[in-house]
């Protein structure tokens, strides 16, 4: 069984040649301390084991239990776990070198952000909405000329 090197490297990965490979090398990994602990590889069609020990930590957060299980289903109907989603986004973070999305806030003119504001106000009741009883009616409001179709 291939030893790693004192760089990380175990030799012999794919058929005999090259290097299984050193996560530490990925952008972000600087800092993490892995080590490949026990490796055989496959050779010429033999098929050996390959084991990797890669130190793990845990964290806990809060969220809405509402988020919670909407995101339980969510990845559940992609295969995953919230833990595993979770790891996803983490390591994309860090290929990424920042969160891997936007994130900023909505830009509206005055003027749709005033309509915006209009329209909650009309749906929770605190503006009573002008009723026109057909688009002729709506136009003459609006000093418009709308024809009969």
């Amino acid at each position: 069984m291939p030893s790693p090197r004192p760089d990380g490297i175990v030799p012999g990965g794919r058929g005999g040649s090259g290097a299984v490979g050193r996560v530490r090398d990925l952008p972000g990994y600087a800092q993490a301390d892995t080590r490949i602990k026990d490796v055989d590889c496959v050779t010429f069609g033999i098929q050996t084991s390959m084991i990797a020990v890669v130190k793990s930590a845990t964290f806990s957060m809060r969220v809405d239990p509402v988020v919670k299980e909407a995101a339980e289903h969510t990845f559940a109907s992609l295969g995953m776990t919230v833990s595993e989603a979770v790891s996803i986004f983490l390591h994309r973070a860090v290929m990424e070198g920042g969160m891997p999305f936007d994130v900023r806030q909505r830009r509206y003119s005055p003027l749709t952000e005033t309509a915006m504001r209009e329209a909650d106000g009309i749906v929770a009741g605190r503006i009573v909405a002008e009723r026109y009883r057909n688009p002729a009616e709506l136009g003459e409001a609006l000093g418009l000329e709308i024809g009969e179709t």
